[in-house]
């Protein structure tokens, strides 16, 4: 790794040595933000000097805080295929050359920026979801070529990731301790880009009107409020007390809002589309751990519904202690200088 010898003051007056680290988000919804800004909360709040690059449209929609150091900086995974096969992840070797660490999430050809990257991956795209072949391999030739630390969540890396060397289980990143007992809220959120789609456009219509009959409020993710909002409807704000509030989340099971579902020790019922490596999986491990069921095919979905909103004095497990993910990313990258 690179290192410029740069120090300051810590809170109880001992010099240390300060890095420079860069942190890159993936423009697809919102949990990998949210992920990555949980991580630069942690290392600001160590003393490390970080910058954060991202879609800072999507910034705005999870926090008010004017402090962060935020570069926009738009990579999406629609695009992954033809910005690899141009000079745009070279192009930006300038803008990563002065820090000493640059994390990525999922985002592989971050490595034609910055050879030594650090990525952090439950999954890969390119084993996840149907990406062109040829782009499949150059994904397989970068991580054997530059020999890549990857950091994976313990509970939801895919199986397949233990193939690949240097790759360090860590825990969860979110909120440990946001359970509230009183707790009777429902979420409905299907993030995935930019789209609407009419199957989750259905479920989600059916939700809001089961809960309507129990004067429930429902949390409605922003793209769906306009054409279901209702009196019992509020557009969800994603934030630490919203979730806290929340006894089912009817989601997409994206990482980034299954872990908050379990901070929260909510149940989830989880629809996606069949194709998706990585959403099966999710739900698979949400079924393990107590915490979910997946309803993509469930012809029962309405009467499961019912059956969770009127149980509401079944809380999930409590997995607080999984929720180390910044403090064991940040020990393993110091420990290795």
């Amino acid at each position: 790794m690179r290192r410029t010898q740069r120090y300051h003051t810590h809170q109880w007056g001992i010099f240390r040595l300060q890095s420079r680290i860069a942190l890159v988000a993936i423009a697809n919804g919102l949990g990998h933000l949210r992920r990555q800004l949980i991580l630069y909360r942690y290392l600001v709040e160590v003393g490390e000097d970080v910058t954060l690059f991202c879609n800072t449209s999507d910034l705005k929609k999870l926090t008010t805080d004017l402090d962060i150091n935020a570069s926009n900086l738009i990579i999406r995974v629609e695009d992954l295929e033809n910005n690899t096969n141009t000079t745009f992840f070279e192009s930006l070797k300038p803008l990563f050359q002065s820090f000493d660490y640059v994390i990525s999430d999922n985002c592989i050809d971050i490595l034609q920026a910055r050879s030594d990257a650090i990525l952090y991956s439950s999954f890969f795209w390119h084993r996840s979801i149907k990406m062109p072949k040829a782009y499949s391999n150059k994904c397989e030739r970068l991580l054997a070529k530059y020999d890549t630390l990857i950091f994976a969540d313990r509970l939801f890396k895919a199986p397949y990731l233990s193939e690949y060397k240097n790759v360090i289980e860590i825990g969860l990143f979110g909120s440990s301790n946001c359970n509230s007992q009183d707790k009777s809220d429902l979420l409905i959120s299907f993030g995935h880009g930019d789209n609407v789609s009419n199957i989750f456009l259905d479920v989600a219509s059916k939700a809001i009107k089961v809960a309507a009959k129990s004067d429930i409020k429902v949390w409605l993710e922003p793209r769906y409020f306009s054409k279901l909002a209702g009196e019992n409807t509020q557009i969800a704000t994603y934030s630490r007390e919203m979730f806290s509030n929340i006894l089912l989340g009817i989601v997409r099971p994206g990482v980034g809002t299954l872990t908050e579902l379990i901070a929260a020790r909510s149940y989830a019922l989880m629809f996606y589309e069949q194709s998706n490596l990585e959403m099966s999986h999710n739900a698979s491990v949400m079924n393990s751990l107590g915490c979910g069921i997946d309803v993509t095919e469930e012809v029962r979905f309405e009467s499961l519904l019912l059956n969770q909103l009127s149980n509401s004095a079944t809380i999930c497990p409590d997995y607080s202690n999984q929720f180390t993910g910044p403090e064991d990313l940040y020990r393993e990258i110091k420990d290795r200088g």
